[in-house]
């Protein structure tokens, strides 16, 4: 029969389940979308961002900065 665990214990063992993977969270996974992978032979290196991304980002700012001067500033 399996062991009784209570709450606490067992958010414990969740806890340091998920610590001892580092490559595993949020933040690693929207860094991972936005930058390039890491250089193995440099791992102190920053990491550049994806030509994909910044083109997203730059198109994104254009069309807002476009919609905020025709809608709401309007024709003067």
């Amino acid at each position: 029969m399996a062991k009784r665990v209570a709450l606490k214990e067992m958010r414990a063992i969740l806890l340091e389940n998920l610590n001892s993977r580092p490559e595993l969270g949020l933040r690693k996974g929207i860094a991972d979308l936005m930058l390039e992978p890491r250089n193995p032979f440099e791992p102190k290196a920053p990491r550049q961002p994806k030509k994909g991304f910044v083109l997203f980002v730059l198109f994104g700012a254009l069309s807002i900065s476009a919609f905020v001067y025709f809608n709401l500033l309007g024709w003067r």
